[in-house]
């Protein structure tokens, strides 16, 4: 089997573990709980000890290697200066505004 196709298929089999862990165990901490403070720090927590967002950072970066050797330059660029919605945590909101979001 050639090297490069092997590292691939490992590096995916990673990610794709990984995913697998933080997507069930969040939705654990989701139902789990019966108080919007002890979910949250139970997600903290997990994020924390499991190094969620490394994870999910090597996830990015593989995505995004993946898609780049798969577009022309032209396309890519594209892609990648759309405008994304994305999230914006409520820096404005006290601790207890943010756990009132959540119910």
């Amino acid at each position: 089997m050639n090297d490069k196709y092997s590292d691939k298929t490992e590096a995916i089999k990673d990610i794709l573990t990984s995913l697998e862990e933080i997507v069930v165990v969040i939705d654990k901490i989701g139902s789990g709980f019966d108080e919007s403070k002890k979910t949250a720090s139970a997600l903290l927590l997990f994020f924390n000890q499991c190094n969620v967002l490394d994870k999910l950072s090597k996830t990015r970066k593989f995505l995004h290697q993946e898609l780049e050797s798969n577009l022309s330059p032209e396309e890519y660029d594209e892609w990648i200066e759309k405008d994304f919605n994305i999230w914006q945590p409520p820096y404005d909101k006290s601790e207890e505004e943010i756990l009132r979001m959540l119910e």
